[in-house]
Protein backbone atom coordinates (compact mmCIF):
# COMPACT_ATOMS: atom_id res chain seq x y z
CA UNK A 1 0.00 0.00 0.00
CA UNK A 2 1.39 3.37 -1.00
CA UNK A 3 2.00 6.03 1.63
CA UNK A 4 -0.73 8.09 0.06
CA UNK A 5 -3.28 5.29 0.45
CA UNK A 6 -2.15 4.64 4.02
CA UNK A 7 -2.68 8.30 4.94
CA UNK A 8 -6.13 8.30 3.36
CA UNK A 9 -7.05 5.12 5.25
CA UNK A 10 -5.85 6.57 8.55
CA UNK A 11 -7.85 9.73 7.93
CA UNK A 12 -10.98 7.72 7.20
CA UNK A 13 -10.50 5.70 10.39
CA UNK A 14 -10.15 8.88 12.46
CA UNK A 15 -13.25 10.31 10.82
CA UNK A 16 -15.19 7.12 11.59
CA UNK A 17 -14.11 7.23 15.23
CA UNK A 18 -15.12 10.88 15.48
CA UNK A 19 -18.51 10.23 13.94
CA UNK A 20 -19.07 7.28 16.28
CA UNK A 21 -18.21 9.40 19.28
CA UNK A 22 -20.60 12.12 18.17
CA UNK A 23 -23.45 9.69 17.44
CA UNK A 24 -26.40 9.71 19.84
CA UNK A 25 -26.17 7.11 22.58
CA UNK A 26 -28.64 4.44 23.59
CA UNK A 27 -28.75 2.76 26.99
CA UNK A 28 -27.23 -0.35 25.37
CA UNK A 29 -24.51 1.37 23.33
CA UNK A 30 -23.32 3.67 26.11
CA UNK A 31 -19.99 2.36 27.50
CA UNK A 32 -19.88 -0.06 30.40
CA UNK A 33 -18.79 1.58 33.63
CA UNK A 34 -16.08 -1.06 33.90
CA UNK A 35 -14.50 0.13 30.62
CA UNK A 36 -12.66 3.07 32.12
CA UNK A 37 -10.88 4.00 28.88
CA UNK A 38 -14.15 4.21 26.95
CA UNK A 39 -15.61 6.27 29.80
CA UNK A 40 -12.86 8.85 29.46
CA UNK A 41 -10.94 7.68 32.53
CA UNK A 42 -7.90 5.90 31.08
CA UNK A 43 -5.33 4.69 33.58
CA UNK A 44 -7.68 4.21 36.54
CA UNK A 45 -8.85 0.73 37.58
CA UNK A 46 -12.40 1.78 38.47
CA UNK A 47 -14.56 4.84 38.02
CA UNK A 48 -18.07 6.00 38.85
CA UNK A 49 -18.04 8.69 36.12
CA UNK A 50 -18.55 7.86 32.44
CA UNK A 51 -17.90 10.73 30.02
CA UNK A 52 -17.15 9.20 26.60
CA UNK A 53 -17.61 12.51 24.76
CA UNK A 54 -15.09 14.34 26.94
CA UNK A 55 -17.41 17.05 28.25
CA UNK A 56 -15.91 17.21 31.75
CA UNK A 57 -12.40 18.26 32.73
CA UNK A 58 -9.95 15.69 34.05
CA UNK A 59 -9.73 17.47 37.40
CA UNK A 60 -13.50 17.45 37.67
CA UNK A 61 -13.60 13.70 37.06
CA UNK A 62 -10.96 13.22 39.76
CA UNK A 63 -13.03 15.34 42.13
CA UNK A 64 -16.24 13.47 41.32
CA UNK A 65 -14.66 10.05 41.88
CA UNK A 66 -13.28 11.34 45.19
CA UNK A 67 -16.65 12.67 46.37
CA UNK A 68 -18.54 9.57 45.22
CA UNK A 69 -16.01 7.40 47.09
CA UNK A 70 -16.62 9.47 50.24
CA UNK A 71 -20.39 9.09 49.84
CA UNK A 72 -20.01 5.31 49.50
CA UNK A 73 -17.80 5.17 52.60
CA UNK A 74 -20.12 7.41 54.64
CA UNK A 75 -17.33 9.90 55.34
CA UNK A 76 -18.44 13.17 57.00
CA UNK A 77 -20.48 15.11 56.00
CA UNK A 78 -22.01 12.12 54.21
CA UNK A 79 -23.68 9.25 56.03
CA UNK A 80 -24.41 5.55 55.73
CA UNK A 81 -27.99 4.46 55.22
CA UNK A 82 -30.12 1.45 56.14
CA UNK A 83 -29.52 -1.64 54.02
CA UNK A 84 -31.06 -5.05 54.75
CA UNK A 85 -30.28 -5.72 58.44
CA UNK A 86 -27.45 -3.20 58.71
CA UNK A 87 -26.05 -0.06 57.15
CA UNK A 88 -24.21 0.62 53.92
CA UNK A 89 -22.97 3.56 51.92
CA UNK A 90 -25.09 4.94 49.10
CA UNK A 91 -23.70 4.38 45.60
CA UNK A 92 -23.73 7.18 43.03
CA UNK A 93 -22.83 7.07 39.33
CA UNK A 94 -22.60 9.77 36.66
CA UNK A 95 -23.28 9.43 32.92
CA UNK A 96 -22.53 12.45 30.71
CA UNK A 97 -23.08 12.53 26.94
CA UNK A 98 -23.72 14.88 24.08
CA UNK A 99 -27.08 13.41 23.13
CA UNK A 100 -29.38 10.43 23.49
CA UNK A 101 -30.90 8.47 20.62
CA UNK A 102 -34.49 9.66 20.78
CA UNK A 103 -37.00 7.23 19.23
CA UNK A 104 -39.34 8.50 16.54
CA UNK A 105 -42.41 10.12 17.99
CA UNK A 106 -40.73 10.69 21.37
CA UNK A 107 -38.88 13.62 22.98
CA UNK A 108 -35.65 13.93 24.98
CA UNK A 109 -37.68 14.58 28.14
CA UNK A 110 -39.63 11.34 27.64
CA UNK A 111 -36.52 9.36 26.67
CA UNK A 112 -34.33 10.35 29.65
CA UNK A 113 -36.19 8.41 32.42
CA UNK A 114 -36.10 5.06 30.58
CA UNK A 115 -32.49 5.64 29.51
CA UNK A 116 -31.43 6.36 33.10
CA UNK A 117 -33.27 3.38 34.61
CA UNK A 118 -31.86 0.94 32.04
CA UNK A 119 -28.30 2.24 32.40
CA UNK A 120 -28.64 2.27 36.19
CA UNK A 121 -29.63 -1.41 36.15
CA UNK A 122 -27.04 -2.36 33.51
CA UNK A 123 -24.25 -0.84 35.58
CA UNK A 124 -25.63 -2.34 38.81
CA UNK A 125 -25.43 0.92 40.77
CA UNK A 126 -26.33 0.20 44.39
CA UNK A 127 -26.21 -2.73 46.77
CA UNK A 128 -28.18 -5.75 45.55
CA UNK A 129 -29.58 -6.21 49.07
CA UNK A 130 -31.24 -2.79 49.21
CA UNK A 131 -30.85 -1.11 45.79
CA UNK A 132 -29.50 2.09 47.32
CA UNK A 133 -28.01 3.51 44.14
CA UNK A 134 -28.42 6.87 42.40
CA UNK A 135 -27.56 7.68 38.79
CA UNK A 136 -27.16 11.21 37.44
CA UNK A 137 -27.61 11.44 33.66
CA UNK A 138 -26.74 14.55 31.65
CA UNK A 139 -27.33 14.96 27.90
CA UNK A 140 -26.09 18.43 27.01
CA UNK A 141 -27.35 18.82 23.44
CA UNK A 142 -30.75 17.48 24.49
CA UNK A 143 -30.62 19.89 27.43
CA UNK A 144 -31.80 17.14 29.74
CA UNK A 145 -30.71 16.11 33.23
CA UNK A 146 -32.29 13.16 35.03
CA UNK A 147 -31.56 11.69 38.46
CA UNK A 148 -32.72 8.11 39.06
CA UNK A 149 -32.96 6.53 42.51
CA UNK A 150 -33.14 2.86 43.44
CA UNK A 151 -35.80 1.63 45.84
CA UNK A 152 -33.39 1.90 48.81
CA UNK A 153 -32.39 5.49 48.03
CA UNK A 154 -35.81 6.94 47.25
CA UNK A 155 -36.77 7.56 50.88
CA UNK A 156 -33.58 9.52 51.58
CA UNK A 157 -33.73 11.36 48.25
CA UNK A 158 -37.43 11.78 47.36
CA UNK A 159 -38.52 13.13 44.01
CA UNK A 160 -39.24 16.65 45.30
CA UNK A 161 -35.71 16.91 46.65
CA UNK A 162 -34.35 15.78 43.30
CA UNK A 163 -35.96 18.87 41.79
CA UNK A 164 -34.01 20.98 44.30
CA UNK A 165 -30.79 19.35 43.11
CA UNK A 166 -31.60 20.03 39.47
CA UNK A 167 -32.55 23.61 40.31
CA UNK A 168 -29.12 24.08 41.88
CA UNK A 169 -27.44 22.74 38.75
CA UNK A 170 -29.25 25.03 36.30
CA UNK A 171 -27.12 28.21 36.65
CA UNK A 172 -23.93 26.33 35.77
CA UNK A 173 -25.69 24.40 32.98
CA UNK A 174 -26.93 27.62 31.41
CA UNK A 175 -23.40 28.97 31.56
CA UNK A 176 -22.10 25.88 29.76
CA UNK A 177 -19.97 24.87 32.74
CA UNK A 178 -20.90 21.19 32.79
CA UNK A 179 -18.11 20.22 35.20
CA UNK A 180 -19.36 22.66 37.85
CA UNK A 181 -22.96 21.59 37.26
CA UNK A 182 -22.24 17.89 37.76
CA UNK A 183 -20.07 18.61 40.80
CA UNK A 184 -22.89 20.59 42.39
CA UNK A 185 -25.34 17.83 41.56
CA UNK A 186 -23.24 15.05 43.06
CA UNK A 187 -22.48 16.99 46.27
CA UNK A 188 -26.18 17.87 46.54
CA UNK A 189 -27.12 14.21 46.09
CA UNK A 190 -24.66 13.15 48.79
CA UNK A 191 -25.87 15.77 51.26
CA UNK A 192 -29.49 14.98 50.44
CA UNK A 193 -28.91 11.30 51.15
CA UNK A 194 -27.31 12.35 54.44
CA UNK A 195 -30.39 14.30 55.45
CA UNK A 196 -29.53 17.79 54.21
CA UNK A 197 -31.67 19.86 51.89
CA UNK A 198 -30.12 21.54 48.84
CA UNK A 199 -31.02 25.20 48.70
CA UNK A 200 -29.64 28.37 47.18
CA UNK A 201 -27.52 29.09 44.15
CA UNK A 202 -24.36 29.65 46.18
CA UNK A 203 -20.99 30.62 44.77
CA UNK A 204 -18.79 28.91 42.24
CA UNK A 205 -15.14 28.72 43.20
CA UNK A 206 -14.20 26.05 40.69
CA UNK A 207 -13.37 28.30 37.76
CA UNK A 208 -10.34 29.77 39.54
CA UNK A 209 -7.04 28.94 37.84
CA UNK A 210 -3.52 30.29 37.93
CA UNK A 211 -0.51 30.17 35.67
CA UNK A 212 3.09 30.90 36.55
CA UNK A 213 6.36 31.38 34.74
CA UNK A 214 8.73 32.34 37.50
CA UNK A 215 9.34 30.52 40.75
CA UNK A 216 8.16 33.57 42.68
CA UNK A 217 4.76 33.36 41.05
CA UNK A 218 4.40 29.71 42.04
CA UNK A 219 5.53 30.53 45.55
CA UNK A 220 2.93 33.28 45.79
CA UNK A 221 0.23 30.86 44.61
CA UNK A 222 1.26 28.35 47.26
CA UNK A 223 1.16 31.01 49.96
CA UNK A 224 -2.30 32.10 48.81
CA UNK A 225 -3.47 28.48 48.93
CA UNK A 226 -2.16 28.09 52.47
CA UNK A 227 -3.79 31.37 53.47
CA UNK A 228 -7.14 30.31 52.02
CA UNK A 229 -7.01 27.01 53.89
CA UNK A 230 -6.19 28.82 57.12
CA UNK A 231 -9.03 31.30 56.59
CA UNK A 232 -11.46 28.47 55.91
CA UNK A 233 -10.35 26.66 59.08
CA UNK A 234 -10.92 29.87 61.04
CA UNK A 235 -14.32 30.22 59.43
CA UNK A 236 -15.26 26.65 60.37
CA UNK A 237 -14.05 27.22 63.93
CA UNK A 238 -16.14 30.37 64.31
CA UNK A 239 -19.25 28.68 62.90
CA UNK A 240 -18.80 25.71 65.25
CA UNK A 241 -18.39 28.11 68.19
CA UNK A 242 -21.49 30.07 67.17
CA UNK A 243 -23.54 26.89 66.84
CA UNK A 244 -22.46 25.67 70.28
CA UNK A 245 -23.24 29.01 71.89
CA UNK A 246 -26.65 29.24 70.22
CA UNK A 247 -27.55 25.73 71.37
CA UNK A 248 -26.42 26.61 74.88
CA UNK A 249 -28.49 29.80 74.85
CA UNK A 250 -31.59 27.88 73.80
CA UNK A 251 -31.17 25.12 76.35
CA UNK A 252 -29.71 26.93 79.36
CA UNK A 253 -29.57 30.71 79.44
CA UNK A 254 -30.99 32.46 76.41
CA UNK A 255 -30.03 35.90 77.72
CA UNK A 256 -26.48 35.08 78.82
CA UNK A 257 -24.21 34.92 75.75
CA UNK A 258 -20.53 34.21 76.17
CA UNK A 259 -19.30 36.54 73.44
CA UNK A 260 -19.98 39.92 71.89
CA UNK A 261 -22.03 39.82 68.67
CA UNK A 262 -20.06 42.71 67.15
CA UNK A 263 -16.46 41.51 67.56
CA UNK A 264 -17.37 37.85 68.29
CA UNK A 265 -14.73 37.82 71.04
CA UNK A 266 -15.46 36.10 74.35
CA UNK A 267 -16.15 38.33 77.31
CA UNK A 268 -13.10 38.49 79.55
CA UNK A 269 -15.32 38.93 82.59
CA UNK A 270 -18.47 36.94 83.16
CA UNK A 271 -21.43 37.28 85.51
CA UNK A 272 -20.68 35.35 88.73
CA UNK A 273 -23.48 32.81 88.17
CA UNK A 274 -21.55 31.41 85.20
CA UNK A 275 -18.80 30.52 87.60
CA UNK A 276 -21.09 28.12 89.44
CA UNK A 277 -23.62 30.15 91.49
CA UNK A 278 -26.46 31.02 89.14
CA UNK A 279 -28.48 32.40 91.98
CA UNK A 280 -31.65 30.88 90.58
CA UNK A 281 -32.95 30.09 94.00
CA UNK A 282 -32.87 33.71 95.01
CA UNK A 283 -33.60 35.36 91.69
CA UNK A 284 -37.27 34.66 92.06
CA UNK A 285 -40.08 36.24 93.88
CA UNK A 286 -38.54 38.06 96.75
CA UNK A 287 -34.90 38.78 96.28
CA UNK A 288 -35.07 39.23 92.51
CA UNK A 289 -37.61 42.02 92.95
CA UNK A 290 -35.32 43.76 95.43
CA UNK A 291 -32.45 43.64 92.97
CA UNK A 292 -34.52 44.99 90.12
CA UNK A 293 -35.71 47.90 92.20
CA UNK A 294 -32.25 48.73 93.48
CA UNK A 295 -30.75 48.69 89.99
CA UNK A 296 -33.57 50.85 88.71
CA UNK A 297 -32.83 53.33 91.41
CA UNK A 298 -29.25 53.40 90.30
CA UNK A 299 -27.77 52.58 93.66
CA UNK A 300 -26.80 49.63 95.77
CA UNK A 301 -24.80 46.52 95.16
CA UNK A 302 -26.02 43.22 93.81
CA UNK A 303 -27.76 41.21 96.46
CA UNK A 304 -26.55 38.21 98.36
CA UNK A 305 -27.47 35.88 95.52
CA UNK A 306 -24.34 36.98 93.68
CA UNK A 307 -26.24 38.32 90.66
CA UNK A 308 -24.71 41.28 88.91
CA UNK A 309 -27.44 43.85 88.31
CA UNK A 310 -25.73 45.25 85.22
CA UNK A 311 -25.17 41.90 83.51
CA UNK A 312 -28.78 40.93 82.91
CA UNK A 313 -31.09 38.12 83.99
CA UNK A 314 -29.92 34.90 85.52
CA UNK A 315 -32.68 32.48 84.56
CA UNK A 316 -33.55 31.00 81.21
CA UNK A 317 -36.75 32.21 79.64
CA UNK A 318 -37.11 28.82 77.99
CA UNK A 319 -36.78 26.77 81.17
CA UNK A 320 -36.93 28.87 84.33
CA UNK A 321 -40.45 30.08 85.12
CA UNK A 322 -40.01 31.30 88.69
CA UNK A 323 -39.24 34.75 87.29
CA UNK A 324 -41.41 35.99 84.43
CA UNK A 325 -40.04 37.51 81.25
CA UNK A 326 -41.50 40.89 82.26
CA UNK A 327 -39.52 40.85 85.52
CA UNK A 328 -36.33 39.79 83.78
CA UNK A 329 -36.73 42.36 81.03
CA UNK A 330 -37.48 45.03 83.62
CA UNK A 331 -34.20 44.20 85.32
CA UNK A 332 -32.32 44.30 82.01
CA UNK A 333 -34.03 47.49 80.91
CA UNK A 334 -33.10 49.37 84.07
CA UNK A 335 -29.58 47.99 84.20
CA UNK A 336 -29.01 48.56 80.49
CA UNK A 337 -30.17 52.17 80.61
CA UNK A 338 -27.96 52.80 83.62
CA UNK A 339 -24.96 51.21 81.90
CA UNK A 340 -25.43 53.20 78.69
CA UNK A 341 -25.96 56.38 80.68
CA UNK A 342 -22.65 55.89 82.47
CA UNK A 343 -20.85 55.08 79.22
CA UNK A 344 -22.13 58.29 77.65
CA UNK A 345 -21.23 60.34 80.71
CA UNK A 346 -17.72 58.95 80.66
CA UNK A 347 -17.26 59.64 76.96
CA UNK A 348 -18.63 63.17 77.27
CA UNK A 349 -16.23 63.75 80.15
CA UNK A 350 -13.34 62.80 77.87
CA UNK A 351 -12.21 59.80 79.86
CA UNK A 352 -10.19 57.14 78.00
CA UNK A 353 -12.18 54.37 76.27
CA UNK A 354 -12.07 50.72 77.02
CA UNK A 355 -12.69 49.09 80.36
CA UNK A 356 -10.08 48.69 82.99
CA UNK A 357 -9.42 45.89 85.39
CA UNK A 358 -11.44 47.43 88.18
CA UNK A 359 -15.04 48.42 88.63
CA UNK A 360 -14.52 51.63 90.56
CA UNK A 361 -14.82 55.26 89.63
CA UNK A 362 -11.60 55.14 87.59
CA UNK A 363 -13.33 52.90 85.07
CA UNK A 364 -16.39 55.14 84.77
CA UNK A 365 -18.68 53.08 87.01
CA UNK A 366 -20.03 54.23 90.35
CA UNK A 367 -18.66 52.33 93.36
CA UNK A 368 -20.42 49.03 93.80
CA UNK A 369 -22.08 49.19 90.39
CA UNK A 370 -21.32 48.11 86.84
CA UNK A 371 -20.49 44.71 85.37
CA UNK A 372 -18.58 42.21 87.43
CA UNK A 373 -14.82 42.40 86.98
CA UNK A 374 -14.12 38.90 88.24
CA UNK A 375 -13.58 36.23 85.62
CA UNK A 376 -15.91 33.27 85.60
CA UNK A 377 -14.98 30.90 88.35
CA UNK A 378 -12.75 33.48 89.99
CA UNK A 379 -9.58 34.95 88.57
CA UNK A 380 -8.24 38.27 87.44
CA UNK A 381 -10.08 38.88 84.18
CA UNK A 382 -7.78 39.52 81.24
CA UNK A 383 -4.65 38.36 82.98
CA UNK A 384 -3.35 36.95 79.69
CA UNK A 385 -2.97 40.40 78.20
CA UNK A 386 -6.13 40.35 76.06
CA UNK A 387 -8.25 43.46 75.81
CA UNK A 388 -10.73 43.59 78.65
CA UNK A 389 -14.25 42.92 77.33
CA UNK A 390 -16.81 43.52 80.06
CA UNK A 391 -20.41 42.58 79.13
CA UNK A 392 -23.02 45.34 79.02
CA UNK A 393 -26.67 44.30 78.54
CA UNK A 394 -29.06 46.78 76.91
CA UNK A 395 -32.73 47.11 77.76
CA UNK A 396 -33.70 44.94 74.78
CA UNK A 397 -31.70 42.05 76.24
CA UNK A 398 -28.74 42.00 73.83
CA UNK A 399 -25.32 41.97 75.44
CA UNK A 400 -22.15 43.52 74.03
CA UNK A 401 -18.63 44.05 75.25
CA UNK A 402 -18.01 47.50 76.65
CA UNK A 403 -15.44 48.62 74.01
CA UNK A 404 -17.79 47.73 71.13
CA UNK A 405 -20.89 49.36 72.57
CA UNK A 406 -18.87 52.47 73.48
CA UNK A 407 -17.74 52.79 69.87
CA UNK A 408 -21.30 52.21 68.68
CA UNK A 409 -22.60 55.02 70.88
CA UNK A 410 -20.52 57.48 68.87
CA UNK A 411 -22.74 56.91 65.83
CA UNK A 412 -25.93 55.14 66.90
CA UNK A 413 -28.72 55.35 69.44
CA UNK A 414 -30.29 51.95 68.69
CA UNK A 415 -29.29 48.41 69.55
CA UNK A 416 -26.93 47.09 66.83
CA UNK A 417 -28.83 43.79 66.70
CA UNK A 418 -32.55 44.57 66.93
CA UNK A 419 -32.39 48.34 66.23
CA UNK A 420 -34.56 49.07 69.27
CA UNK A 421 -33.80 52.54 70.71
CA UNK A 422 -31.25 52.18 73.46
CA UNK A 423 -33.08 54.71 75.62
CA UNK A 424 -36.19 52.52 75.66
CA UNK A 425 -36.81 49.42 77.67
CA UNK A 426 -38.22 46.18 76.43
CA UNK A 427 -41.68 46.03 74.96
CA UNK A 428 -42.33 42.81 76.84
CA UNK A 429 -44.67 44.45 79.29
CA UNK A 430 -46.48 46.62 76.78
CA UNK A 431 -50.21 46.22 76.45
CA UNK A 432 -52.24 44.98 73.55
CA UNK A 433 -50.83 41.46 73.54
CA UNK A 434 -53.59 38.94 73.98
CA UNK A 435 -51.33 35.87 73.87
CA UNK A 436 -51.09 33.71 77.00
CA UNK A 437 -48.04 34.43 79.15
CA UNK A 438 -46.21 31.22 78.21
CA UNK A 439 -46.67 31.81 74.48
CA UNK A 440 -45.58 35.43 74.82
CA UNK A 441 -42.42 34.44 76.67
CA UNK A 442 -41.61 31.75 74.11
CA UNK A 443 -42.12 34.22 71.29
CA UNK A 444 -39.90 36.79 72.99
CA UNK A 445 -37.14 34.22 73.40
CA UNK A 446 -37.47 33.01 69.79
CA UNK A 447 -37.35 36.55 68.42
CA UNK A 448 -34.37 37.44 70.59
CA UNK A 449 -32.42 34.34 69.52
CA UNK A 450 -33.31 34.75 65.84
CA UNK A 451 -32.14 38.37 65.79
CA UNK A 452 -28.93 37.48 67.64
CA UNK A 453 -28.09 34.59 65.30
CA UNK A 454 -28.85 36.56 62.13
CA UNK A 455 -26.64 39.43 63.31
CA UNK A 456 -23.71 37.16 64.23
CA UNK A 457 -23.96 35.26 60.95
CA UNK A 458 -23.97 38.59 59.12
CA UNK A 459 -20.76 39.56 60.92
CA UNK A 460 -19.17 36.25 59.90
CA UNK A 461 -20.35 36.69 56.32
CA UNK A 462 -18.67 40.10 56.17
CA UNK A 463 -15.52 38.62 57.67
CA UNK A 464 -15.41 35.55 55.38
CA UNK A 465 -17.24 36.56 52.17
CA UNK A 466 -15.42 33.93 50.10
CA UNK A 467 -16.91 31.09 52.17
CA UNK A 468 -20.20 32.40 53.62
CA UNK A 469 -22.81 33.87 51.28
CA UNK A 470 -25.97 35.86 52.12
CA UNK A 471 -27.96 32.83 50.96
CA UNK A 472 -26.23 30.67 53.59
CA UNK A 473 -27.05 33.23 56.28
CA UNK A 474 -30.72 33.18 55.27
CA UNK A 475 -30.79 29.37 55.12
CA UNK A 476 -29.14 28.90 58.51
CA UNK A 477 -31.31 31.54 60.21
CA UNK A 478 -34.48 29.95 58.84
CA UNK A 479 -33.29 26.48 59.84
CA UNK A 480 -32.48 27.62 63.39
CA UNK A 481 -35.92 29.18 63.80
CA UNK A 482 -37.64 25.89 62.91
CA UNK A 483 -35.24 23.33 64.43
CA UNK A 484 -33.35 25.19 67.17
CA UNK A 485 -29.97 24.76 65.47
CA UNK A 486 -28.35 25.04 62.05
CA UNK A 487 -26.30 22.49 60.10
CA UNK A 488 -23.54 24.58 58.56
CA UNK A 489 -21.43 21.49 57.81
CA UNK A 490 -24.14 20.02 55.61
CA UNK A 491 -24.68 23.09 53.42
CA UNK A 492 -23.80 22.35 49.79
CA UNK A 493 -22.23 25.73 48.98
CA UNK A 494 -20.11 25.67 52.12
CA UNK A 495 -18.79 22.22 51.21
CA UNK A 496 -17.97 23.33 47.68
CA UNK A 497 -16.09 26.39 48.92
CA UNK A 498 -13.73 24.35 51.13
CA UNK A 499 -10.29 24.56 49.41
CA UNK A 500 -8.88 21.75 51.52
CA UNK A 501 -11.82 19.44 50.72
CA UNK A 502 -11.49 20.20 47.00
CA UNK A 503 -7.82 19.27 47.06
CA UNK A 504 -8.53 16.17 49.14
CA UNK A 505 -11.21 14.83 46.80
CA UNK A 506 -9.19 15.57 43.68
CA UNK A 507 -6.21 13.74 45.16
CA UNK A 508 -8.21 10.75 46.40
CA UNK A 509 -10.16 10.52 43.14
CA UNK A 510 -7.10 10.79 40.90
CA UNK A 511 -6.75 7.02 41.18
CA UNK A 512 -10.42 6.45 40.36
CA UNK A 513 -13.42 5.19 42.31
CA UNK A 514 -12.46 3.52 45.58
CA UNK A 515 -15.65 1.48 45.85
CA UNK A 516 -17.54 -0.85 43.56
CA UNK A 517 -21.12 -1.25 42.42
CA UNK A 518 -22.98 -4.17 43.89
CA UNK A 519 -25.68 -5.13 41.39
CA UNK A 520 -28.40 -2.68 42.35
CA UNK A 521 -31.45 -2.05 40.17
CA UNK A 522 -32.69 1.23 38.78
CA UNK A 523 -36.31 0.11 38.73
CA UNK A 524 -38.77 0.23 41.61
CA UNK A 525 -37.47 3.54 42.98
CA UNK A 526 -38.02 7.13 41.99
CA UNK A 527 -36.48 9.86 39.93
CA UNK A 528 -36.92 13.27 38.40
CA UNK A 529 -35.59 15.34 35.56
CA UNK A 530 -35.70 18.69 33.89
CA UNK A 531 -34.20 21.01 31.32
CA UNK A 532 -32.45 24.37 31.47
Amino acid sequence: MSPRHAAIRAGLLLLAVGLAAAAPWTADSFPSISDTAACGRPGVPKTAVCDPDGLLTDKSKDYLDGVISAIAAGESPYKLGPCADGQAGYQVAVAVMRSMAVPAGSTPALTAPGFAKQLHTRWGVGDAACHNGVLLLLAVEDRQVYINTGAGAQAALPDERIQDVISDMRPALRAGDYSAAVERGVVDIGLGLAGGRPKGEGVDLFTLAFFGVFAGVFGNAILKSIRKKREFRDCRRMLAKLKREQENLRSHAWSCPQSCPICLEDFTTQPPWRGGDRGDSSAGKGHGDDEASSSTAGGGRPGASGLDAEAGPSTSLLHGREVTSEEEFARMSAAGRAAVRRLRQRRHAGEPGGSGAGAGASSGWAPGEGPSTAAAGGGDGAADGRKERVPVTLGCGHTFCEPCIETWLDKGTTCPVCRKPISEGSSAASGGDECPSGQREQRLADNWLAADLAFRLGVLQARYPAYITPTMVDDWTTEAQSTGTFNWEGHRDFQLSDPAARQHYESSGHGGFAGSFGGGSGFGGGGGGGSW
